[in-house]
Parts: C-alpha cells; structure tokens; sequence
C-alpha cells in the first residue's frame, strides 16, 4: 500500500510539472501577471459571485505557474516560479463596487500570492546553490511555502471577517484602521526583505 502512494505522488508531481511547464507563457486577457507598478481595478474582477464559501465581498483568484529546465553546463534544476491574478474566477459583489476597501483587501490576497513566489524563488535558489540535483527537494520546498502563505491568507481573512461582522453598521473605518493597514505593511514589508526574488 505505501509502495501504491508512492508511485502516486511521484506519478502527481511529474503531472504537475508538465502541465505547469506548458502554461507560465500563455499570458492573455485573463490574466495579470503580479507587478508592484500594477494594481488591481475593479474592472480586473470579470467573474460571477458564488453564493457559498466565506467570501463575503469578493474573491481574488490567483494561479501560481511554474516550469524548470536542467542546465547544460551544470545539469542543475533551474526553476521559474510567476504570480497571475485570474480575470474571470476574480469577483466582487456588485454592491461593493465602489468600495475601495474591499478593493485593497483582494490586492492584498494578489501580494501574498506574490510573497509566496519570491519565498519559493530563495528556497529554489538556496537549493541550487547547494547542487542540489533531485527535483523533488526543490518540490518540496514549495509544498512547504505554499502551506505557509495558505495560513497567512487564512489569518488574514480570519481578522478581516471577523471585525467586518462586529463593525458592519457601525464604522468601516474601523476595518481599514486596524487590520487593513497593518497587513498591508506587513506584507510589503515582507516583499521588500525579499526584494532580490522579484
């Protein structure tokens, strides 16, 4: 039975490199590549709200695309790793169109999506430099991050839902004041320590 799991994971990454691989070039009107000169409009969220889940407000969609090729030279793993904000699975309820606090909020999501790629980028880079040859330690850094930047996400939410029931009629400045600001320092705080992974 362990044997049958094993060859499943390793049939599931190969499967996932592959598909992977064919999509980090196929950049088209669906999609926006993260760039911290770009931020998110309202005209950027194109798909339909779901009446389920816990998003409230809106939804950022995000896709993480990555490929490898192995170096000639030093036949090493090379690995590229890009942030997309997905159009059409992106939506904010039409009664908050013009709230720019919900606004702020999914870019947030797109810039912990983008922290998560450059902390892939130093692990990817740090494996590299240690000649590290098997494909699945670099795999598995990434699994590691992307639990890691999973929590932070659900943290973020957690503190934003949270003070949104208990403020909700009373004053939404409150929300921007003290969880929206804070996050958005923090996690640009965090992009910057790890400015040389752009």
């Amino acid at each position: 039975m362990k044997s049958l799991k094993v060859k499943f994971y390793f049939l599931a990454l190969i499967l996932s490199f592959i598909s992977c691989k064919t999509n980090i070039g196929s950049e088209n009107k669906n999609f926006i590549l993260w760039k911290d000169t770009k931020q998110l409009t309202f005209k950027d969220f194109k798909g339909k709200p779901n009446n389920f889940g816990t998003d409230i407000y809106g939804y950022c969609a995000t896709q993480n695309r990555f490929e490898h090729k192995i170096d000639e030279t030093t036949k090493l793993p090379k690995f590229i790793i890009k942030c997309y904000f997905n159009k059409k699975k992106s939506f904010i309820r039409l009664k908050n169109k013009k709230d720019t606090l919900t606004l702020r909020h999914e870019q947030l999501h797109f810039n912990i999506e983008e922290l998560l790629c450059r902390k892939t980028r130093k692990s990817w880079d740090s494996l590299y430099d240690l000649k590290e040859r098997k494909i699945t330690f670099y795999n598995k850094a990434r699994y590691r991050n992307r639990k890691e930047i999973n929590l932070l996400n659900s943290m973020f939410d957690q503190e934003a839902h949270s003070i949104y029931k208990s403020i909700l009629k009373v004053n939404i400045e409150a929300y921007e004041d003290s969880i929206l600001k804070r996050w958005e320092a923090r996690i640009e705080r965090e992009l910057d320590e790890l400015g040389n992974y752009k």
